[in-house]
């Protein structure tokens, strides 16, 4: 397993005890794929940092899952992109297969999809991807690799 982490010279405003964060998978179900990167972003010492687990195997998914919870223990809530719908209920399978005794509570997280949707219209968006939301929003970026791939 590989932790890739970068500190950012600004303070990225997040609320007080928040953590933003991402996962990759294998795949879509959560009984059989599993994480294999974790992306968190989160202040420290007056000082945003951004922190990825990477899995240099499946085997790796345990660690990761152990690196990821020894990071957050302090922090009391969670934003996500779609969390509640997806990386929340699959890391907390995924901690449970491995029987580590950690569970993400979807009551302590703010989704920004959730937040977003009702207002789809009003914004004139013409869905609610994370892309399509960063277009309005003027956030540009360029990925090397998809999602999918």
């Amino acid at each position: 397993m590989e932790v890739i982490t970068k500190t950012l010279d600004e303070l990225i405003d997040i609320p007080p005890n928040h953590f933003v964060f991402d996962i990759e998978t294998t795949g879509l179900n959560s009984n059989y794929c599993k994480v294999i990167l974790i992306g968190i972003l989160f202040n420290q010492d007056n000082k945003t940092v951004i922190k990825q687990f990477f899995a240099d195997t499946e085997d790796d998914e345990k660690e990761l899952l152990l690196s990821f919870i020894n990071t957050i223990k302090n922090y009391q809530n969670h934003i996500t992109f779609n969390g509640l719908t997806f990386d929340i209920p699959f890391l907390n399978t995924r901690l449970k297969k491995h029987n580590i005794d950690f569970y993400l509570s979807k009551n302590d997280d703010i989704d920004i999809l959730k937040l977003i949707r009702p207002f789809k219209e009003k914004l004139s968006l013409s869905d609610c991807k994370l892309k399509t939301i960063e277009k309005y929003l003027g956030i540009h970026r360029e990925d090397t690799i998809s999602g999918k791939e």
